[in-house]
């Protein structure tokens, strides 16, 4: 009878265990692989991210410094005329004792020309909207409307990786708080100051 087990019992001959070892470590390597490019992919992700914030938070310390000083004067030139949105400010031009012409810039207008010459210059990117923009070039594209409709019920921040020109980008976006500085030029738009 133990004669008959010992032929019954299924032998696997030695070759067999080199495949199975070596189809063991290919399954081990490929989950190793796997783990890395997702450690890489959200390690790419967190530093994209932090990047943005970075940039988002000097864009509100450098509109904070301007607004705090009422805004900034700068020479009229062709690419600085005097704002429309600033019109009813009696002091928005002004002439200097020598003669040159200067123009008042709000913070958002300044805002909008750092953003200009950071793209000539391949810099990550800024753009101010609204849902109500008092400048028609202010709206919002559907990612900033979307964003801009989840912060009215709460959201603080809306970030997203998307592709933008056949790349993949991180666009991040956090509100814009209305102070008193503000309402000089969105006051008549309903807004109150925080």
């Amino acid at each position: 009878m133990q004669a008959d087990r010992k032929k019954r019992t299924p032998s696997i001959p030695l070759k067999h265990y080199g495949w199975i070892v070596v189809g063991v470590w290919t399954l081990v390597a490929a989950a190793s692989l796997g783990w890395n490019l997702l450690q890489d992919r959200d390690e790419a992700l967190r530093v994209a991210r932090n990047i943005a914030l970075t940039n988002y938070a000097r864009d509100v310390l450098y509109r904070r410094w301007a607004a705090a000083h009422g805004g900034v004067y700068v020479p009229v030139t062709p690419n600085t005329p005097p704002t429309p949105y600033l019109a009813q400010l009696p002091e928005r031009d002004i002439v200097t004792p020598s003669g040159r012409r200067l123009t008042l810039l709000n913070p958002a207008y300044m805002t909008r020309q750092v953003y200009e010459l950071a793209q000539e210059s391949g810099q990550p990117q800024g753009h101010l909207t609204s849902l109500k923009p008092l400048r028609p070039q202010n709206a919002p594209d559907p990612w900033e409307k979307k964003a801009l409709q989840a912060f009215e019920h709460g959201a603080e921040e809306v970030s997203e990786v998307v592709s933008l020109n056949g790349q993949p980008s991180m666009r991040l976006m956090r509100p814009f708080r209305i102070d008193l500085s503000c309402l000089t030029c969105h006051e008549e738009q309903g807004y109150k100051g925080d």
